[in-house]
Parts: C-alpha cells; sequence; structure tokens
C-alpha cells in the first residue's frame, strides 16, 4: 500500500508542477477530476490512480503487490500525458519546477 499511496504522492507533485492548486481538504477523486485538462489522453489512468490510493488508504486491498504495479503504470501515463500537452520549453519549465517543494503550494498528499 505504501507504493500507491507513493505513486499519488508523486502524481499529486507532477500536477502541481505542471500548475494546479490542491487545497489540503481536497479528496484524490476531486484532485482526479480537477487534474484530468492538465493530462489530457491519461484522464482515466488519473483517476484509476485516485481510486487505488484511496482504497489503499481507507482499506486493505487484496493483492496490493498488483495494484502496486498498476498504480506505477498510471503514474506513468499520467507523467508521459503532462509531457506530451506541452511544448519543449513548457517541459523544462515543469522539470524544473519547485512548486511541489514550496510550502505555499506544494501537495497535500504525502507517501
Amino acid at each position: 500500500t505504501e507504493r500507491i499511496r507513493g505513486a499519488w504522492a508523486s502524481a499529486t507533485d507532477a500536477l502541481v508542477d505542471a500548475g494546479l492548486d490542491i487545497a489540503s481538504s481536497t479528496t484524490d477523486s476531486e484532485i482526479a477530476a480537477t487534474g484530468t485538462p492538465v493530462v489530457p489522453g491519461a484522464a482515466a489512468q488519473l483517476r484509476r490512480l485516485a481510486s487505488l490510493s484511496s482504497s489503499a488508504t481507507f482499506g486493505s486491498p487484496r493483492h496490493p503487490d498488483i495494484l502496486a504495479a498498476d498504480a506505477v503504470s498510471c503514474l506513468g501515463s499520467v507523467e508521459r500525458a503532462v509531457v506530451s500537452a506541452r511544448s519543449r520549453w513548457q517541459r523544462l519549465q515543469w522539470r524544473l519546477s519547485l512548486r511541489s517543494l514550496r510550502p505555499s503550494t506544494r501537495s497535500p498528499i504525502t507517501d
């Protein structure tokens, strides 16, 4: 379950670095809904990753190793979608962004 939560935390960091603002009271499904425009082409994977995260947080999923592999796959799709939706300059800005590290803008999701 830690790997699933870690994949979700990485995905939210990628969204924050891409410009998404996430309030501390926002649920995983709300983050997925507001993050959809940031990851065109990977909306389903973002929603799936949010669902896996909620399941890992509030339940005891069966076969966590299989679900963790699914979460990592979803994370890869989300990151590729962020990259593909940006120009070369925007990709560089995204990679070098510190928004996910600043206390005022970082994601409230921790692994």
